[in-house]
């Protein structure tokens, strides 16, 4: 199991040895057996992190992702004015250990109010229209109630046969010297294995994404992110639990949703003070299942005339 999560930093490892143990204790599903993940956890979702996933799948019935108490259920009208709702009907079941998960985007007909708890074969509701959501998705997410996290629900469902490596499409080097500030920043792209900046202060940004099994053209966000400078780590996120901490919504109890994600889309990695010797950088982007994606580069200080 250590393959499939690793780089994904010491909160996460503790995080995942918990989830790993729950494992033993319960028999996880997909909510269909043919998903499709079109967005996942830690995404950028209007202007704010996903903190679940957003399946499509041929047949809009589905199964809980394990055997529960349902402890909450949303019918809202289909009048949206008059009881607004983003998530449309919702269901959520009560797994023991405190663990939670939640279905959105349902049709408000399909959930039985008489039911008070589902086993794996049951239907939980029927996917529709219904919230923010034009097409037929689901939104699930998974809450850990002791730890008081979402987690990602892709660390409890049985795993894919993925084996596609996240695709790193721009990385940028952004001054944040003085007198520079958001998008009036200088942005350098990073193009080869070498490049030449003045001294300073630089910050690393990183486009990239990730395709699930059978996801089509759907792009999801990677599953971690590391940076080495000159051989040391300077920087590791990881999408595997989001929390409030400090009054925002984090990944993994650091970074909020506009330390983490530029105007631009772009994620926002370390920054480094680049003086008059040459650093060498080192990026690796992970999916939930450990391909690896890396990139490589020497920066090196321009000559003053």
């Amino acid at each position: 199991m250590v393959h499939r999560y690793a780089g994904i930093g010491r909160v996460g490892f503790l995080v995942v040895l918990l989830l790993c143990s729950t494992l033993l204790l319960w028999s996880w599903q997909w909510p269909h057996e043919e998903s499709r993940v079109f967005a996942g956890f830690g995404q950028s979702v209007h202007d704010e992190y996903l903190v679940g996933l957003k399946l499509v799948a041929p047949d809009r019935e589905f199964r809980p992702v394990e055997r529960g108490e349902v402890v909450f259920r949303s019918r809202p009208s289909r009048l949206p004015h008059i009881i607004p709702s983003t998530l449309g009907g919702v269901v959520v079941l009560e797994h023991g250990r405190n663990f939670r998960s939640l279905y959105g985007h349902l049709d408000p007909d399909s959930i039985d109010s008489g039911v008070q708890s589902l086993e794996l074969d049951d239907v939980v509701g029927r996917i529709g229209p219904y919230g923010f959501n034009s097409g037929s998705s689901l939104h699930i997410e998974i809450f850990d109630f002791e730890q008081d996290v979402r987690v990602n629900p892709l660390l409890l469902l049985p795993r894919t046969d993925k084996t596609t490596s996240p695709v790193v499409s721009a990385v940028y080097l952004v001054s944040v010297n003085a007198g520079n500030s958001g998008n009036d920043a200088p942005r350098t792209p990073v193009q080869g294995s070498i490049i030449t900046l003045s001294a300073g202060e630089w910050q690393l940004e990183l486009e990239s994404y990730d395709t699930m099994r059978n996801s089509g053209s759907s792009r999801v966000a990677p599953h971690s992110y590391t940076v080495r400078v000159n051989g040391e780590e300077s920087f590791r996120v990881a999408h595997d639990i989001a929390g409030v901490r400090e009054g925002s919504l984090r990944l993994s109890g650091r970074r909020a949703y506009r330390e983490f994600y530029g105007e631009s889309g772009a994620v926002k990695l370390s920054s480094f003070e680049l003086g008059d010797t040459p650093l060498d950088v080192d990026i690796e982007v992970r999916d939930h299942v450990g391909n690896l994606t890396q990139r490589s580069f020497r920066v090196i200080p321009a000559v003053a005339e």
